[in-house]
């Protein structure tokens, strides 16, 4: 898998020439392991990962010629640098002596350009060589340092001088993930952390920053749940009550559908009605008036008129029955017999023992209607 890499290295012993020119020599690759995020290969998965570059790619001789006479770069450039594009980005470039020293390489650079020049001095102290190289995956440990992949060997394309703020005085790959990055004279330790998904390479800091922003995104989340609960709640109770309302309406709606005053119902109320005042005259004589009485008023006030005060502890039930009971004995004047009637009729004249009996009959119906516990005795 061929994959882009930069490097970092300080800047040392700058010199001028005297035709104003700026060089200095970078150790600009050593042999080792170096820490890489996964992303920079391809596959961010994986978090931090060690890539060995061991001596035969480090030292490789195409590998060592690519480094010659490449052009020099303020910063990285987003591209690689061209014929195309070389006058526009070119600030320098590197000498043709490359040299091993130890397990490093050597290279002598040279800087024409007066305002790369300037911020070199203003402190611009590293660079950072670019190049493309093919890695492979191969476990194995290196001076004691694991690593994961194992770097083909490297082809260069130019060498950019960086601000010294974006990476340490120490070489590095990777400088966007580095793995013990430096800030001035402090080393920071780093640590990966997974924001949403994505594996994040982090200082402590930038890590507890992180992590208190999820914890707030969570709570939030949960908090956020607990409103839609409770909203649907509410709603589910709001329902329920339509419902219950939607059944009232609809138990009204029947019983005054079943109430209405249809044709035969009027019919029937009349008649019941008439049967009641035609009854109450009957017991209580021809100066009764119905008129706006309602039947239980008609009822009482004849039953009263026949048994007394005792008509006033009686349920409405009780009245009922004693005015039907009543009505039916005093029945039709006109086709059924009175004993007692027939009696006063006779001028006087003597009541028979059935009209005794009869008459006594009646007295302990009605005594049975007004205090049913006092006839029970009797009997």
């Amino acid at each position: 898998m061929l994959v882009s890499f930069t490097d970092k290295v300080e800047i040392k012993d700058a010199k001028r020439l005297g035709n104003g020119q700026m060089v200095f020599d970078a150790a600009v690759a050593r042999v080792g392991v170096y820490r890489y995020h996964g992303s920079e290969l391809g596959r961010p998965e994986l978090g931090m990962v060690g890539v060995f570059r061991p001596e035969s790619s480090i030292f490789d001789e195409a590998s060592l010629a690519s480094l010659a006479h490449v052009t020099v770069t303020d910063d990285h450039p987003t591209t690689d640098v061209t014929p195309k594009n070389w006058r526009d980005l070119s600030r320098g470039w590197t000498e043709g002596q490359i040299a091993r020293d130890g397990n490093v390489i050597r290279v002598p650079m040279l800087i024409a350009d007066a305002g790369l020049q300037d911020k070199i001095d203003a402190g611009k102290a590293e660079v950072s060589p670019g190049y493309r190289a093919d890695i492979t995956e191969q476990t194995g440990v290196h001076d004691g340092e694991s690593y994961q992949f194992v770097m083909g060997p490297p082809r260069y394309n130019h060498v950019a001088v960086v601000d010294k703020a974006r990476g340490g005085s120490k070489m590095r790959l990777g400088d966007s993930w580095p793995s013990t990055p430096i800030i001035g004279d402090r080393t920071v330790t780093t640590k990966t952390i997974i924001f949403d998904g994505v594996p994040i390479e982090a200082t402590d800091a930038a890590a507890a920053a992180i992590t208190k922003l999820q914890s707030q995104v969570t709570d939030a989340a949960a908090a956020h749940a607990v409103t839609i609960a409770a909203k649907d709640s509410e709603i589910g109770k709001q329902a329920a009550e339509i419902v219950a309302r939607d059944a009232k309406i609809a138990e009204l709606e029947k019983t005054v559908a079943d109430s209405a005053l249809t044709p035969a119902r009027l019919d029937a109320a009349v008649a019941a009605r008439t049967l009641v005042v035609d009854s109450a005259k009957k017991l209580i004589g021809s100066t009764f008036v119905a008129d706006g009485k309602t039947e239980a008023q008609i009822r009482k006030e004849a039953v009263t008129a026949k048994i007394g005060d005792k008509a006033a502890t009686m349920s409405d039930e009780s009245i009922i029955a004693a005015f039907d009971t009543l009505a039916a004995l005093i029945g039709d004047s006109k086709n059924e017999a009175d004993p007692i009637r027939d009696a006063l009729n006779n001028g006087g004249g003597q009541i028979t023992d059935a009209e005794t009996r009869a008459k006594s009959a009646r007295q302990k119906m009605i005594d049975a209607l007004t205090n049913p516990d006092a006839a029970e005795k009797a009997a």
